[in-house]
């Protein structure tokens, strides 16, 4: 060592009492120096860039537990390392793939060499028959048959949990979305349809059709662009059968 640091620390012996020792050429306070520090969370990075370009995606920060960091047996840093927000949620254009699909189309022409794939694989996505916890996997199905596989542990952020839902999945877990496609809103489409409306765009229309003839009858005739359809059928004289069919 050079001859200042020799100095310095033989100094810092002559100095320090029985309670402190030379840490770094300082007199410390052996007590204070080995108390527990606990953690502190640090400031918020930038946010990521947005998971999705339309849709709904969602933006990322995260934090460290460094000011200061646990020391000696302190406690770690309670409470969330990472945050996320909704980006880009207005609509994406007509005709553009579902953004599940998007994601299933990109291993097109790989087979994996899995037995029987041809070159030319087409995937789609699997939607049915798979487990609410795997809702944020990507399954996706050999466009033509019934074989699927799953082709990645997680889905982009922002992709939607499943097709009959607004919830979408980040970081590979289904979170609460509404129909605006931010998280944790609780907006949904009302009765016509629309995101927050309040059921005054378009009307019910209702009826019973009692005059059947033998053979096929038309019985009612669907508007286009109806939403929440409800046919029932009542048995002729309450008998479980009566031989008519919708």
């Amino acid at each position: 060592e050079s001859q200042p640091e020799l100095l310095t620390q033989l100094a810092c012996v002559f100095v320090c009492f029985c309670m402190q020792y030379c840490k770094h050429g300082m007199c410390v306070n052996k007590e204070l120096d080995m108390q527990p520090v606990n953690g502190e969370w640090g400031l918020w990075g930038p946010y990521s860039v947005c998971s999705r370009s339309c849709g709904g995606g969602t933006r990322s920060t995260t934090r460290d537990c460094n000011k200061p960091e646990p020391t000696n047996g302190g406690n770690f840093c309670v409470g969330r390392r990472m945050k996320f927000r909704s980006c880009n949620t207005e609509p994406c254009p007509r005709g553009r793939k579902d953004f599940r699909e998007e994601q299933c189309s990109q291993f097109d022409g790989k087979h994996f060499n899995i037995n029987g794939l041809p070159p030319s694989v087409r995937w789609v996505p699997k939607y049915s028959g798979i487990l609410m916890k795997d809702r944020c996997k990507l399954f996706c199905r050999v466009a033509g048959t019934m074989a699927y596989y799953q082709l990645k542990d997680r889905v982009v952020d922002g992709t939607l949990c499943g097709p009959d839902t607004y919830d979408i999945c980040v970081q590979g877990l289904c979170r609460q979305a509404g129909c605006d496609h931010v998280l944790n809103s609780k907006a949904r489409n009302d009765k016509c349809g629309v995101c927050g409306g309040d059921n005054s765009s378009c009307k019910t229309l209702a009826g019973t059709f009692n005059d059947a003839q033998y053979g096929y009858n038309a019985v009612v005739r669907i508007p286009a662009g109806a939403t929440n359809i409800d046919i029932k059928q009542v048995s002729y004289s309450g008998k479980p059968e009566d031989d008519n069919y919708l």
